[in-house]
């Protein structure tokens, strides 16, 4: 079965706040344009309100693309989990979606045509 698992000491929303600031940092340091992704299920502009300027940072949603699949599938087919009451872990199929969905925005995002 889908175990569940939390954290009582810190909110989900400030230790995503402090992963996501701390690798925004170290690539900015480097010149690298930050690619940050919100998890399966939950809104990008969670994760727009961490950077407000937008500075050379390209924002993915897996929200639609997870919202629609599992419309079609159960939950125990995209996810391992279930972590803060709202995602899991991916299965295979969950990264392939994932993958998919990262390599379609790149391609658009980069695309010199």
């Amino acid at each position: 079965g889908i175990s569940v698992r939390n954290d009582p000491d810190r909110s989900t929303t400030e230790v995503m706040r402090s992963h996501y600031e701390k690798f925004y940092q170290i690539l900015k340091a480097r010149g690298i344009k930050y690619i940050a992704m919100q998890y399966p299920t939950r809104d990008v502009a969670v994760l727009k309100e961490f950077f407000p300027d937008n500075e050379n940072i390209l924002f993915i949603s897996n929200k639609e693309n997870f919202d629609r699949a599992l419309r079609e599938n159960s939950y125990e087919d995209l996810f391992l989990d279930l972590c803060y009451i709202e995602f899991g872990h991916a299965t295979p199929k969950g990264n392939e979606l994932i993958a998919k969905n990262v390599a379609e925005v790149i391609l658009r995002e980069f695309d010199p045509g």
